[in-house]
């Protein structure tokens, strides 16, 4: 890792392929420093592997799981966001959760129309509320394209695949994202990644 350190998160896309160190970054820099201090929120893709398996599950529709919470990890399950939108976790996330890290495992899964409406009324009112979003994916071809419209940060590790020019060049970021890119897939440290700061 290179760069400053980050000590608050706002919307920050964490990029990489399989076993790069993305999920030991969260676990390390983000999770474990802030556990005791903040609720944090995990949601991952139902059948992927278990990378959160010690930290308990939430049932997110329910509002009587988050009063009190103001410290902890916990985790939801993603099983339905492509089919049912009125079961679509940022929908109560948006209605309940506050004041927390949220951690979105594989933003592949909301990179779909059916959650649009709710994700970027997640991002356009998460430093209202108070919640520091992270949205972890495998590429940047993977990462809804608003959310490099509001990232304020962004962390990357090698990728198998380079940025997108015909579906990012349109982003002010593209020349600067680009050249992280190659620059990261090009250093020798299987684990290597960069940071940069947006705002």
């Amino acid at each position: 890792m290179s760069g400053k350190r980050i000590t608050e998160g706002h919307i920050i896309p964490v990029i990489g392929k399989k076993r790069s160190g993305k999920s030991y970054f969260l676990k390390h820099e983000i999770v474990e420093p802030s556990k005791k201090t903040r609720p944090i929120l995990i949601t991952d893709w139902e059948g992927a592997e278990d990378k959160w398996h010690e930290y308990k599950f939430l049932d997110v529709a329910n509002p009587k799981h988050y009063i009190g919470w103001k410290k902890g990890v916990c985790k939801c399950t993603v099983t339905y966001i492509q089919q049912e939108y009125e079961s679509s976790p940022i929908k109560y996330i948006n209605k309940y959760f506050r004041n927390g890290i949220l951690i979105l495992d594989d933003a592949k899964t909301f990179n779909n129309d059916k959650v649009s409406k709710d994700l970027e009324r997640l991002l356009i009112r998460s430093r209202q509320w108070g919640i520091d979003l992270y949205f972890v994916a495998h590429s940047f071809q993977d990462v809804p394209i608003v959310i490099f419209k509001h990232m304020s940060a962004i962390i990357l590790f090698k990728t198998n695949v380079l940025i997108d020019k015909g579906r990012h060049d349109f982003l002010e970021t593209y020349d600067l994202l680009s050249r992280m890119n190659k620059t990261v897939n090009a250093s020798k440290d299987k684990h290597y990644s960069e940071i940069e700061f947006f705002m």
